[in-house]
């Protein structure tokens, strides 16, 4: 955040009010987490964060100053940020993160009880096995995955409430931290409200959130390949087109995790645009879908397990209607789907 202090007369009354809200602002110091403006050891949050934030702090406080860390706590104590001491941008992070959270809460509020996540961006690859042998001790369930996990430049996980990212810097990638952020921020948010919602789904919501918070789509995370520049932004005009061509809505349920189809994929945005502008039917779609997937799994002890097509439609039939496809391409036509 920069300042000017050109014109003293005009702004010295100001100055000190600024310099506050500049230091309110400013990231933490390496070792430290700041939360409401003041900065604390990750044990030492006061008593007025809630105690969900509290413990959750304390239990990454020993990755800080091992990963020379600094942290941010956000004001409602349902989110964390952990940074390296080499990302850039740090307060611009902060508000990324922050508008996520705000962007869910406008649309469908929260049910759920706080459960806080965490997002971590370290500065090396060689710190991802770092975070995971702090997390194995705890989460034991993760120990086959973690050996092979240490290789990768990230992951995100359910239980706990967690993304780690290394920041990569290099010229000309397709890599964009923010829009990362507002990616994986958003299917931990997905999960905490609604459970396991199908892949498809969740990954629509995140590009509407990407493109409605930053501008521009850039997290395929189960793309390999190249991705054209005029494939980042545009996507309301394109899902537009598509949709006047009148396509098969039903296809999307069929998506593929590990392939990419860009016509499924708009559709996939289209639809999920569409559920974010239909208030308790589109919030009631989700929990129904959640709902089902937490039944079919056992409550949770096979995550594996995915709801096949034909119970995603049924469960959509039920809560948007036997014409749900036919509303959803009829929304997706229309001049200005906002």
């Amino acid at each position: 955040m920069q300042a000017s202090f050109g014109h003293r007369c005009h702004h010295r009354c100001r100055a000190p009010a600024l310099l506050l809200a500049l230091a309110a602002a400013a990231p933490a110091q390496t070792g430290q987490v700041r939360y409401q403006g003041t900065e604390y050891p990750p044990a030492a949050l006061p008593a007025t964060a809630p105690a969900p934030a509290r413990e959750l702090l304390a239990f990454y406080g020993p990755l800080l100053p091992k990963l020379h860390l600094r942290g941010y706590l956000d004001a409602a104590g349902q989110c964390g940020l952990l940074l390296g001491e080499h990302v850039q941008g740090a307060t611009s992070l902060q508000s990324t993160l922050d508008k996520v959270n705000e962007f869910f809460r406008k649309a469908w509020g929260s049910d759920s009880a706080p459960v806080p996540s965490m997002v971590i961006v370290i500065d090396r690859q060689q710190d991802v096995g770092a975070v995971l042998d702090h997390l194995v001790p705890k989460y034991a369930y993760l120990a086959d995955w973690a050996k092979a996990a240490r290789g990768q430049a990230g992951f995100n996980l359910y239980e706990p409430s967690l993304y780690v990212v290394v920041d990569d810097r290099r010229p000309k990638t397709e890599f964009r931290l923010p829009n990362q952020i507002v990616h994986q921020q958003t299917l931990l948010i997905v999960y905490r409200e609604f459970k396991r919602v199908p892949f498809w789904l969740h990954e629509g919501l995140a590009w509407v959130a990407e493109e409605t918070l930053t501008g521009r789509i850039h997290a395929f995370n189960h793309r390999v390949g190249f991705v054209a520049v005029t494939e980042h932004t545009g996507w309301r005009s394109d899902v537009r087109r598509l949709a006047k061509d009148k396509p098969d809505l039903l296809r999307m349920l069929h998506t593929d995790p590990t392939k990419y189809e860009h016509e499924l994929s708009l559709l996939a945005y289209g639809t999920a645009l569409y559920l974010l502008r239909q208030d308790d039917h589109g919030k009631q779609a989700l929990t129904a879908l959640g709902d089902a997937w937490w039944a079919k799994s056992s409550k949770g002890e096979q995550p594996s397990i995915e709801l096949l097509p034909e119970e995603q439609d049924k469960v959509l039939t039920r809560t948007l209607g036997d014409d749900y496809s036919k509303a959803i391409l009829d929304f997706l036509r229309s001049d200005s789907p906002r």
